[in-house]
Order: C-alpha cells, then structure tokens, then sequence
C-alpha cells in the first residue's frame, strides 16, 4: 500500500461489504489498510491474542510477550542515550530482593547483519498479529536490557489497556528457547573468565 493509505478504519454496520476480505494480519487486531496483503478492508474479528491487559500485568508477564518500551538507543559515539519506543521481546522474568524485574530485548523492522546468531524472527502475518506487530520485526537478543516492573518507560497500548502488545506464537517458542539458553550460557562464560581474571590478582595480594 501507499503512503497515502487512508487512516485504521472500523466498517460500521452488522453486514460487511461484498469487497471485504479477511485479514489475519492486522496489526492492532481491527480493520485495516493491511500493509501484508493489500486489503483495504476487513470483517476478521479481533483475534482473542493471549495478553495480561488490564489486569495485573506487572505480575502476568512471562518469557514470550511483546511490550512496548521506550529503549535506551546511543544515535552517535559519545553521545548520552536517547530513549526510543520499541516493540520489546520478554526473555527473562525473576525476582530480587523483593521486586520483579524483565529482561527485553530491543525490537527492530530493519534488516542488518548484526547479531543474526541471537534473535527472534517474527515474519509471517499470523505471527505479527499475534505480537501486535504492524510489520515484521526481530527481536535482538544481544541487544537486552533488564529493568524494573515499575520502570515509567514503559508504555500502554490502547488495543489492549497495557503495556503488552501481544505474544510470540506457538511456531516461535522454540526458538526462544534457544536463544534464552544461549544468552545465559554466555552470561555464565563471561562470569566465569571475569573471575579467573581476578583470582591472579588476589594471590599475589596475599602473597
């Protein structure tokens, strides 16, 4: 479609128009100008897309949701991070010292070869509107952050009362898998050479 597509429209009437085609694609779950078939207009009914929305969705995040956040992004070397509204992948959930904590991984629809290795691929239409997702997106996970439930950065949707956008269909929980088992292999690693770097330095201290 255009640039000039015209604005998200609901079809008012119980009868839909004999030119409407199902799309399972939308974005926000409505009627659309579907920017992966071209249909201008839809009589599909909102998808029931797994979400916490406005309950407690602070406590009903799991690995696997998609929220909308806004992530720190560093536009140019030497200059302080900006905060950019990304759609944010879920990848871990835990508790310290009393508070729960996620851990996102940054969002992005363009095509890089930057950490190809380590992220999550949502490209078919049934996926993104599953996701809430409006075009197809990866999902970077070495490229993560861990905050606070609380974190004002994140931001409702009205589609559905909350930060949650969506979640990750069933056809991509594998993978997530994966990647989450990847990331905290490295994580490990990375702990373990931090510490023999120190040992050295500890026994000559005592020696």
């Amino acid at each position: 479609p255009s640039r000039r597509s015209p604005p998200w429209t609901v079809l008012a009437g119980p009868r839909a128009p004999d030119d409407a085609r199902p799309c399972t694609a939308c974005p926000n779950r409505a009627w659309v100008p579907c920017r992966f078939t071209g249909s201008r207009r839809s009589t599909m009914p909102i998808p029931d897309t797994v979400h916490p929305a406005n309950q407690d969705w602070k406590a009903s995040l799991t690995p696997g949701h998609v929220v909308r956040f806004r992530f720190p992004v560093v536009a140019e070397a030497g200059h302080q991070p900006v905060a950019k509204r990304r759609p944010c992948l879920v990848l871990e959930v835990f508790h310290l010292s009393g508070q729960r904590f996620v851990k996102l991984a940054y969002g992005t629809s363009a095509e890089t070869r930057a950490n190809r290795g380590c992220e999550v691929r949502v490209n078919q239409p049934d996926g993104c509107a599953a996701a809430g997702l409006d075009r197809p997106t990866r999902f970077v996970g070495a490229r993560s952050i861990i905050v606070s439930v609380e974190n004002p950065s994140f931001e409702h949707v009205s589609e559905t009362g909350s930060p949650v956008m969506g979640r990750l269909d069933a056809s991509l929980t594998g993978r997530l898998t994966v990647i989450r088992k990847r990331l905290r292999l490295g994580a490990t690693r990375a702990k373990n050479r931090s510490t023999e770097r120190k040992a050295p330095r500890t026994r000559t201290a005592n020696s």
